[in-house]
């Protein structure tokens, strides 16, 4: 892989559990700046299943550990991600002696164990506070989902666990439902998010035209909520829509609220 990526890739062990489980420890993918795209302390596949006839891999459980993944736009970069090598590369039809469809992948269950996340776009300015979508830096991540079923560019998936905290200071304690995930939707029956100082229970459908919509949240997604006996806070609202920064009211809230953050409407 280093010699395809043109970028270093090493792995620090493995270990073989006969027969249904494989570990790779101190997993590191580096950049084409030298820099650390992927780390991961430890990545445990349990498989559950392995068909040599049609190139599928079944594993029932997921799990990584510790994994650090640095997203990145370099100002020397003509706005691609620190990614996009690792794409192209494997976007590349090598020449082969003989036909042979390619290696699938399936995973029922996903984990995630102290997990970080930064996206930095260096060609753009930090704001001063609130969500900064285009400086990103989440830490403590804590996935554990279930059920997974992907087709096409859509996922599945039962969230039974999901906490974080962002260096905004955004904190979310709990977040579990029911998730469908596309590039033009979001949505998740029976949610369940809570911070300190907001609990909600509702319905969730965000709609937009593409991911690229997320860095103009206030304006382009719309957003759909039927909300169950729920307590919601300003004060976290107030890290997606900084024109809120400094109102602390909390309401509790039962009823629909749709529309985008400029242009919200409710009934019930």
């Amino acid at each position: 892989l280093s010699e395809k990526f043109g970028a270093t890739v090493s792995v620090r062990g493995v270990d073989i559990a006969f027969f249904n489980s494989v570990i790779l420890e101190g997993v590191y993918v580096e950049d084409l700046h030298r820099d650390t795209l992927i780390f991961s302390e430890e990545i445990k596949a349990n498989i559950t299943g392995i068909d040599f006839n049609n190139h599928h891999l079944q594993v029932s459980r997921l799990t990584l550990e510790e994994l650090k993944f640095y997203l990145r736009k370099y100002t020397d970069a003509n706005g691609d991600l620190n990614l996009q090598f690792i794409i192209d590369a494997f976007g590349k039809k090598e020449k082969t002696d003989t036909v042979s469809a390619p290696w699938t992948f399936g995973v029922d269950a996903l984990k995630l164990v102290q997990t970080a996340f930064q996206y930095d776009d260096q060609r753009k300015e930090p704001i001063a506070w609130g969500m900064d979508y285009s400086h990103l830096n989440i830490k403590h991540i804590n996935l554990a989902i279930d059920d997974i079923k992907i087709e096409g560019d859509t996922i599945w998936g039962d969230i039974r666990q999901l906490s974080c905290v962002e260096k905004s200071g955004f904190v979310l304690q709990e977040f579990a439902g029911k998730a469908k995930v596309n590039s033009q939707m979001i949505k998740v029956d029976d949610l369940h998010i809570t911070t300190p100082s907001t609990k909600v229970f509702t319905q969730l459908e965000f709609n937009y035209s593409r991911w690229g919509d997320f860095l103009d949240y206030v304006n382009k997604v719309k957003m759909n909520l039927d909300l169950k006996d729920s307590r919601v806070s300003f004060f976290d609202i107030a890290y997606f829509a900084p024109a809120l920064q400094g109102m602390t009211t909390a309401l509790d809230v039962t009823g629909k609220i749709n529309g985008e953050v400029k242009n919200l409407k409710g009934k019930n």
